[in-house]
């Protein structure tokens, strides 16, 4: 029996010791109509290792948060991070969004999403704990919006050898949906006839060669008419984007830069200056 308690123990003992190296998330932020967290690939990181965080959004149902371009409204969320030195955190990346009706208007966003945030250590790095501190704000909306935001703190161990959180696999889910960057030999964008903004993109490789389908998110705000149905066409190399303009609009900006979704399941991001 005395050995049975010991083994017992030891057990227990390994398993909280695991659970803490590798769930390693801030606790469940609940606010009015979303859930919000900060979660870590990593449960221990070592000097030298690029890895990811991730802003985790969960709206109640029938709720959702916004994309970088919220479309013709609401606002996307934002996360900044108390400077650390040896630590370097970079912008959030942003997944595939999806069109939310909303009354007469279409915005652009996620019923539930992880923004991955790339996070680099340094091999100076004296600090055996990173302590992350950051403040995240964010718009949630159904028939109304409503603001929210909240301070999110999370300690990271620094060891010799890093070790995969259990958060790792949304983190990772979540990146597969983040847009590649598409090589192109040009663009160009105009303010064509009927109110239509058509841009033109020459890819330096056939990526529509076999495409039955294309989805377009403008990055640029204020571009075109969300609600507003695209004509897309392609060939090869080619696309051809026409879509009727925004309300908001005012003239084409220096640089234009938007999302392809190609047949549901590759995804592109394009950016080009408007010459």
């Amino acid at each position: 029996m005395k050995t049975l308690i010991i083994v017992s123990v030891l057990f227990l003992k390994c398993i909280l010791q695991a659970s803490a190296a590798f769930a390693l998330a801030t606790e469940v932020i609940e606010q009015p109509h979303i859930k919000v967290r900060l979660i870590s690939e990593h449960g221990v990181l070592s000097k030298g290792v690029d890895t990811y965080l991730g802003l985790e959004l969960v709206p109640e149902a029938g709720w959702h948060v916004y994309w970088r371009n919220p479309g013709d409204s609401g606002m996307p969320p934002k996360i900044r991070f108390t400077a650390i030195d040896g630590v370097d955190v970079g912008e959030p990346l942003w997944p595939v969004p999806h069109k939310i009706p909303f009354g007469p208007m279409t915005n652009y966003g996620y019923e539930k999403v992880v923004l991955p945030i790339p996070i680099s250590i340094s091999t100076t790095q004296q600090s055996a704990l990173i302590k992350l501190d950051a403040k995240a704000s964010w718009l949630v909306c159904k028939d109304l919006c409503v603001p929210g935001q909240a301070r999110l703190q999370l300690n990271v161990p620094l060891k010799p050898v890093a070790e995969i959180s259990f958060e790792a696999k949304a983190i990772e889910q979540a990146r597969k949906t983040v847009p590649k960057t598409m090589a192109l030999l040009g663009g160009t964008a105009v303010a064509g006839e009927n109110d239509n903004i058509e841009i033109q993109l020459f890819s330096e490789k056939p990526v529509f060669r076999t495409a039955s389908t294309i989805e377009f998110f403008p990055v640029n705000e204020q571009l075109v008419d969300a609600n507003a149905t695209a004509e897309i066409n392609w060939k090869q190399n080619v696309v051809n984007i026409k879509q009727l303009k925004s309300s908001d609009f005012f003239k084409i900006p220096e640089t234009i830069a938007g999302v392809l979704v190609v047949d549901d399941q590759y995804y592109w991001e394009f950016e080009f200056a408007v010459e």
